[in-house]
């Protein structure tokens, strides 16, 4: 069995990333980070093994993990959603006998 722990950053800010998710390719074992960005997966496998790292609004990266105590840099995603604006009219009705 193999425990790794880590943290995901922003790789140009070096700031935590709380909520990302970090999943061991292939398999559904994976685990959020925390507060801080840190993570700790609990698995079977043996070292190294691949995993996904994904934050909205960030790149996903695939990393290859062969020791304990990782920092995984995301990179902002090019594709960052726009603005959506919501309007409406109200239109005042009329009952007839």
């Amino acid at each position: 069995n193999a425990t790794v722990s880590g943290r995901v950053v922003d790789a140009h800010t070096g700031k935590p990333l709380p909520g990302a998710t970090v999943a061991i390719k292939g398999t559904t074992n994976g685990a959020p980070t925390t507060e801080n960005g840190r993570f700790t997966l609990i698995t079977g496998q043996k070292l190294p093994f691949t995993v996904l790292v994904s934050f909205l609004g960030y790149q996903t990266k695939e990393v290859v993990l062969s020791a304990d105590n990782v920092e995984i840099k995301l990179e902002e995603g090019a594709n960052q959603l726009d603005d959506v604006t919501i309007t409406s009219r109200r239109r005042q009705e009329s009952a007839q006998d």
